[in-house]
């Protein structure tokens, strides 16, 4: 039985100032990108996708969010359950035995048996009271699913973020042997020039510092592939030391970086689960707002007992006594010395607080989403210019090259070209970490269910 739901009915809020992106040069429209749940295949990287599967799998950061939905759902269903009336069975048998002090009945031994149905307090919610709780919980469980996907999101991102820059580390491990081997190289030949009295050991000195340099870059290295592998092992659920696939280069995987689509920002509002999570907190609160006034009413509950009583045992079903109490409860509250008063304010407070942490939730979305547009661009054309710097190093190598085998150019001169050349092409592999780093960043910031 209901009645009038008392409280304020959510309305969704206006965000102000809601624009267009900003619409970059390099920002064009992509149909394939616009179906976020494939994003991440669109890399073809076999390792990648596996580890984003044992991730979903295993992740206990994950598994705690299911729990929190699970508690949830729970925790609705106790809500719901005031929609219904509550009906216990009960029964008892008593035996009774009276002294022979007592004139009546003196000395005699008997047994009383009663069962019975009972109706325990059901509140008719005239003025949506319960109608008010429900929308409150349903509402945090919306949250807590919301929640759990923007735990989702971050895992996804972060096995990505994590895998490419690991790719990045492996590359970088390989240039650092291959300068070492070039350094050792130059090392030799300037040993050979100071004994001929060509450089002076201050020349030789430098040489050996770099190649010093050299090794030290391949231990640090090293070891941050070591600290990052654990790491992703933590993400992915599997112990340290289990060996992390690799697939695609770096390169390879910069290029099948997909254009991102430009569009309305309103259109993160029904995307991003940290602003979904966020409304939903704002519609639970505005809901507990109905539930605390409907304390200021009357609270009316419906009582009773129904069943059947015996003497003995054995006549419970034969020759039994029926007995039915049933009643109407009224509660109304007089003076509560402003308690229920101070619940309202507290709950107007916090449904205000809640508007703005929503407001807050959408800017600072947009202002991510903005952010990373540029950025990307700028990373793009900053890969552009890489890209030619390390064609030009390498036909400033080839050129030495030719005039090193022509006796023009000594090898040492060649050698630190060559390095020249490493460094360059590590600078533009650093570069499309850079932007892929940022594509993904800015793939989770438009709500991609990956």
């Amino acid at each position: 039985m209901t009645g009038c739901a008392v409280g304020p009915d959510y309305v969704k809020p206006n965000v102000d100032n809601l624009k267009k992106w900003n619409d970059y040069n390099k920002t064009e429209e992509s149909k394939a990108v616009k179906d976020s749940t494939k994003w991440i295949a669109e890399f073809n990287d076999t390792a990648l996708n596996s580890m984003v599967q044992k991730g979903l799998a295993n992740n206990y950061d994950l598994k705690i969010a299911v729990s929190q939905v699970d508690a949830m759902v729970g925790h609705a269903e106790t809500i719901d359950s005031n929609f219904y009336p509550n009906i216990y069975l009960g029964g008892a048998s008593t035996r009774v035995h009276n002294s022979k002090d007592v004139t009546s009945s003196a000395g005699l031994t008997y047994t009383n048996t009663a069962f019975g149905l009972g109706l325990s307090n059901y509140e008719i919610d005239f003025v949506g009271k319960w109608r008010r709780a429900d929308e409150m919980a349903k509402a945090e469980l919306l949250q807590s699913k919301f929640a759990l996907e923007q735990v989702r999101q971050n895992l996804v991102a972060e096995i990505c973020l994590s895998y490419v820059k690991l790719r990045y580390l492996d590359d970088a491990l390989q240039k650092a042997e291959q300068i070492k081997t070039y350094q050792s190289e130059l090392l030799d030949i300037d040993k050979a020039r100071v004994e001929n009295g060509v450089i002076t050991e201050l020349e030789l000195s430098k040489t050996h510092i770099e190649l010093l340099k050299a090794n030290d870059r391949i231990n640090e290295v090293k070891s941050q592939i070591k600290a990052l592998e654990n790491k992703m092992c933590l993400l992915i659920g599997v112990l340290p030391n289990t060996e992390i696939p690799r697939d695609k280069s770096l390169a390879e995987l910069y290029e099948r970086h997909k254009i991102i689509p430009k569009g309305a920002p309103s259109e993160l509002l029904t995307r991003r689960p940290d602003i979904l999570a966020s409304e939903q907190a704002l519609i639970a609160s505005n809901a507990n707002i109905g539930f605390i006034r409907a304390q200021y009413f009357p609270s009316i509950s419906l009582f009773g007992l129904f069943g059947q009583q015996s003497i003995e045992f054995s006549n419970i079903m034969k020759h039994p006594q029926s007995f039915l109490n049933a009643g109407l409860g009224v509660n109304l509250p007089i003076f509560t010395g402003g308690l229920i008063e101070g619940r309202e304010n507290m709950a107007i407070a916090y449904n205000k607080q809640s508007l703005y942490e929503y407001k807050k939730t959408v800017l600072a979305a947009l202002q991510e989403v903005d952010t990373f547009l540029y950025q990307r661009n700028i990373s793009y054309e900053n890969v552009d210019s890489l890209k030619t710097q390390e064609e030009k190093a390498l036909i400033e190598k080839n050129i030495l090259n030719e005039q090193y085998l022509s006796g023009v150019t000594l090898y040492a001169t060649f050698m630190r070209s060559s390095i020249n050349y490493v460094n360059t092409s590590g600078s533009l592999v650093y570069g499309q970490l850079q932007f892929l780093s940022n594509e993904i960043l800015l793939a989770k910031a438009l709500g991609g269910s990956f």
